[in-house]
């Protein structure tokens, strides 16, 4: 499994990993359950109002690129864009 966040309002990935799950943090902030300081999250989690906290299985292509490749589409129906 892959966890992606993306931003809504263009779809470009922010952070990607396989390693935990998203977890709340509250009603509008989530993180990863197993991440480590050394990851260099957000210390308040995404802010889900803007950013979809989205875990998938999908093979991510060589050249993805973090804050320039896409995720898009719907649940169940991703697919990447390299950009």
């Amino acid at each position: 499994m892959t966890n992606f966040v993306r931003r809504q309002s263009d779809n470009v990935v922010e952070f990607i990993n396989g390693t935990g799950n998203f977890t709340a943090i509250d009603e509008n902030f989530s993180t990863i359950d197993e991440a480590t300081p050394e990851w260099g999250l957000p210390s308040g989690g995404w802010d889900t109002r803007y950013m979809d906290c989205i875990s998938v299985e999908i093979e991510v292509p060589e050249g993805f690129v973090t804050g320039v490749s896409k995720l898009v589409g719907t649940e169940g129906n991703y697919s990447i864009e390299l950009s």
